[in-house]
């Protein structure tokens, strides 16, 4: 029990009298812990993430569309004959900076949104949700067969489902790393004279290379021969 006393500043000290013991923290932190039992506060909380799980899917797939909105102006100035070399190069950097966060954004974005779907999908199991609601059976649903548990993880009776759900997501993604090379084409494109006049120096440097030290092996090898 802490009681006023007179000491510096006014503050508080503890009663030193006899029998007069601190309550211990972690004994008050155990008595003030939260703890989910109501059926009330695991629907508030299924609410929480789901609205979550909500706002991390819409932006996943926002990001593509997003992406590809300015990487269709980036190109269009890119492709043009009556930009210049600078422009053009300009523009295609700035679409593959684009492409590769965009590819990198999704993947992230779409990591929260499992993590809380499977937040989500305990929440349900404890609820018994799929007792209640029964399995989902649909003609177009994806998956066609599920419970108000497992779609939250893309389950079909309890076994996860790897390609149907990844399939739109990774097709999504390689066309951003398209878009990607793309660009290094158009880069490519526009310094093809200097790469092939490199490439055509390089392979003389190397013929001459080779001409040389063939050169050189003959005549080791006919100086060889001459020795008695």
């Amino acid at each position: 029990m802490l009681t006023p006393r007179s000491c510096p500043g006014g503050v508080l000290e503890q009663d030193p009298r006899p029998g007069n013991v601190q309550p211990d923290e972690k004994a008050r932190v155990r008595e003030s812990s939260f703890q989910l039992y109501s059926p009330d506060q695991l629907i508030a909380l299924l609410g929480v993430y789901a609205t979550q799980y909500a706002s991390y899917t819409t932006l996943l797939w926002q990001v593509p569309a997003l992406s590809l909105t300015g990487q269709a102006f980036l190109l269009t100035i890119a492709l043009s004959n009556n930009n210049g070399v600078a422009a053009k190069v300009t523009a295609s950097g700035l679409s593959m900076i684009i492409s590769v966060a965009a590819y990198l954004l999704m993947h992230d974005q779409r990591g929260h949104a499992i993590n809380y779907g499977e937040l989500a999908k305990r929440i349900s199991d404890r609820l018994d949700l799929a007792a209640f609601f029964g399995t989902v059976r649909t003609d177009d649903g994806e998956p066609a067969t599920t419970t108000a548990a497992d779609l939250w993880t893309w389950r079909n009776q309890a076994r996860v489902i790897q390609g149907k759900p990844a399939f739109m997501y990774a097709t999504w993604r390689q066309c951003l790393l398209l878009f990607f090379f793309v660009d290094v084409g158009v880069i490519c494109s526009v310094f093809m004279p200097i790469i092939a006049a490199v490439l055509t120096a390089a392979g003389i440097a190397a013929a001459g290379l080779g001409c040389l030290r063939w050169n050189a092996l003959r005549s080791h090898k006919k100086a060889d021969a001459e020795l008695p």
